[in-house]
């Protein structure tokens, strides 16, 4: 089982998050994970276009973080970008170059790790995260972020990753 450290989120290494926003999503990421009782070590199974088993370790959780990330929502959406931004680490070549703005129908622009970025080896990054579902929700939120994104495809590669924290678990399909 391979390790997923989300407080290398906060190292600054990656393009896109600064070392700030970074410590953010993984502070997300594990108050959404502790809220649902998984602790540093849990296994996070990875299923779709990928087949993988991680066991996460997490920042301490503390309860000025609980009252920071108080907004369910939010905290979930910012966990997910966390956990789905380590897992493009993780299992491909690439890495997060940009943020998109809001409208573009994906959260962030993919560079191959490596190159220079500019408008070459370009791919797309689609999040959503469920705080508690089961198999078939996060089947269905695949489904329709596949079906928002198919009018784009274009010969871009998108990536669409579905993060569900109670069981953890997520499903990546690439497009």
């Amino acid at each position: 089982m391979k390790n997923l450290d989300l407080s290398d989120l906060g190292k600054g290494e990656i393009p896109a998050l600064t070392r700030h926003f970074g410590s953010i999503l993984a502070e997300c990421a594990a108050v959404c994970l502790e809220e649902q009782g998984n602790y540093t070590g849990v296994g996070l199974k990875v299923e779709g276009d990928y087949e993988e088993l991680f066991k996460l370790t997490l920042p301490e959780v503390t309860q000025q973080m609980r009252n920071c990330y108080n907004d369910r929502e939010v905290a979930t959406e910012h966990g997910a970008y966390g956990v789905a931004i380590m897992l493009i680490l993780s299992l491909t070549e690439y890495t997060i170059i940009e943020r998109s703005r809001k409208g573009t129908a994906f959260d962030y622009w993919l560079g191959k790790k490596g190159d220079n970025y500019l408008f070459n080896n370009r791919a797309r990054l689609e999040v959503s995260g469920i705080r508690k579902g089961d198999d078939s929700d996060i089947i269905n939120r695949s489904r329709i972020k596949i079906i928002r994104l198919i009018k784009q495809i274009e010969s871009i590669p998108t990536f669409i990753i579905i993060v569900e924290f109670s069981k953890p678990k997520s499903n990546i399909k690439k497009l």
